[in-house]
Formats: structure tokens, sequence, C-alpha cells
């Protein structure tokens, strides 16, 4: 681990989720250090927390492809595992991925192919430092006040950062993608 993740570890893992807002700069800067998945080129930035296995994330995910495909939005994918014994292995194999943007959408693209709703990648064993890189990720969720998937962070219009817990609603749309 970084000199600088390792500071602002120490520094963020002190904070209380309502404290977040006054050391937004410090908190966003450790999610630019997170261990994430880039789709898009263009467009506001928002990080995306999922779980491999997560039904709502790959719903989500959808989503998030039409904004992404017209440059008007760039998601972090941020995988962290929580929701079943799996999902560790699953994260693993998007993270240990020669091209993790590849596995993140054969996980997509395949999930549910089991017949039950799972991410659609196979697990694969995670090496020390797939290991590592998700006990960050899921510390950055908990300091967030995340308690689960999907869980989307993102600064509006004004730079203000803002907090998604599960689908976003319509109306949370132009705040996301920095419109009127």
């Amino acid at each position: 681990m970084s000199v600088l993740r390792i500071l602002l570890f120490c520094c963020l893992s002190s904070l209380a989720a309502p404290a977040l807002a006054e050391h937004a700069p410090s908190f966003w800067q450790a999610l630019d250090h997170a261990h994430y998945v880039e789709e898009g080129r263009k467009g506001p930035v928002v990080y995306v927390f999922f779980d491999p296995n997560c039904p709502y994330c790959h719903l989500l995910y959808g989503d998030l492809q039409k904004p992404i495909s017209a440059g008007r939005l760039r998601a972090r994918f941020i995988p962290v595992a929580i929701l079943f014994p799996s999902s560790a292995g699953k994260a693993a194999a998007i993270l240990q991925a020669k091209d993790p943007r590849q596995a993140l959408q054969e996980n997509e693209i395949h999930f549910g192919s089991s017949g039950k709703p799972s991410g659609g990648i196979a697990a694969i064993a995670p090496d020390a430092q797939a290991q590592r890189e998700l006990r960050y990720n899921e510390n950055l969720l908990e300091m967030a006040g995340g308690n689960g998937v999907p869980f989307l962070i993102y600064r509006d219009r004004s730079g203000q950062m803002g907090f998604i817990m599960g689908l976003p609603r319509k109306s949370d749309w132009p705040a996301l993608l920095q419109t009127p």
C-alpha cells in the first residue's frame, strides 16, 4: 500500500459518516485510490460500489450503459465482497484479470446464467493483493456510511458529494449526470 493510501486510510478511518462532508476532498481523493474498473471517457465521475453477485448492481450496470456510451458519464465500479461466499472470488476474478473491464463485462453479460441471481464470472482464489484491495474498498464503503450495494458516490454541479443507496430514482439522474 502506498504511503498516500496509508495516510488517507488512517485519517479517514476515524471519520463517522455524518462528518464525512467536512472531509469531502480527502474522501474523494481516497476514492480515487480505490481499486476500480472504469467505463466511459467523458462526463462526470460516479463511483459505484458493487458486489459481483448483486442483482440490483446488475440492473444498475445496465442502466448506466446508455449515459456511459453517450459520453455523459464515467463510472468507476468498485468491487466489494459482502453478499455471498463466492463474492470474494468473483471480485478477485475481476480485479486480477488481464483486462478487468472485460472481466466486469463478462460478469454482467452472463449474470444469472446459473439459474439464480448471481454473477456470471467464475470465482477464483483471491491472491494477497486482491484481498488487500477488497479490504480497502470495503473500508471505503463503510467510511461512506454504505451498508449495502449498490452504493453510488458522485459530485453534483456545485461540487458537493452525493450518495445514493440502492438503485437511483428518476429524480437522482440529473444530479448524477450534472444536468439541470
